[in-house]
């Protein structure tokens, strides 16, 4: 008899990807579809945000969902689909990889119907997406606090400068100077941690 060999799952269950799951799983079949159709237009856009922040205050009203909730959705989906192109997953293929990680069987659905109807050419267009990267060659950082005024004890909520120099082909080294508040900080830990799920997979 043929043995039947596990499928090798590309979506790691991360404490992220299991908390946005949750939240894809909370949202209705009304709301998943308009979401997913103005995430997918975008994707071979990396500058290109699918909703403005106006809009993504009027959608965190709307899902009942806090901003950071709501980004951590928006990235995995974005995510999810950025998968998909890179391993060129069949809509099938795509729906099993979704129930791997405990997306329920409508959204399951959802998410393969769109595929089915958008998947080959969102590829095509990523395929053509000019690529001139840019690379990281050092990292600085510190945490900041100051005194809110010389007359007084209390200290301003504290924060954390970032500083990156990059460096691209035929051009000089730049610095990319950033600041974060907490809430900031942690958002942007959350992206990094999509990111290296994506660069694990693919190593």
């Amino acid at each position: 008899t043929a043995h039947r060999f596990p499928m090798t799952e590309i979506f790691a269950k991360t404490a992220n990807i299991q908390q946005a799951v949750s939240l894809i799983n909370e949202l209705s079949a009304k709301k998943l579809p308009k979401l997913l159709n103005r995430i997918i237009p975008v994707l071979h856009l990396p500058d290109e945000r699918p909703f403005t922040a106006e809009e993504e205050e009027q959608l965190s009203e709307a899902f009942e969902m806090d901003h950071s909730n709501l980004t951590l959705l928006l990235q995995t989906i974005s995510f999810l689909f950025e998968t998909a192109v890179y391993h060129q997953l069949s809509p099938k293929s795509l729906g099993k990889h979704l129930e791997a990680i405990g997306l329920a069987e409508d959204q399951v659905s959802i998410f393969t119907k769109l595929w089915t109807a958008k998947g080959a050419e969102v590829v095509s267009r990523v395929r053509e997406r000019p690529f001139h990267p840019m690379r990281l060659s050092s990292v600085n950082w510190r945490l900041n606090v100051q005194a809110a005024d010389s007359a007084c004890s209390k200290l301003r909520a504290p924060n954390a400068q970032l500083e990156l120099n990059v460096t691209q082909a035929g051009q000089r080294a730049a610095k990319v100077q950033m600041e974060f508040t907490h809430d900031q900080l942690l958002e942007f830990y959350n992206k990094l941690e999509i990111m290296q799920q994506q660069l694990d997979q693919l190593t």
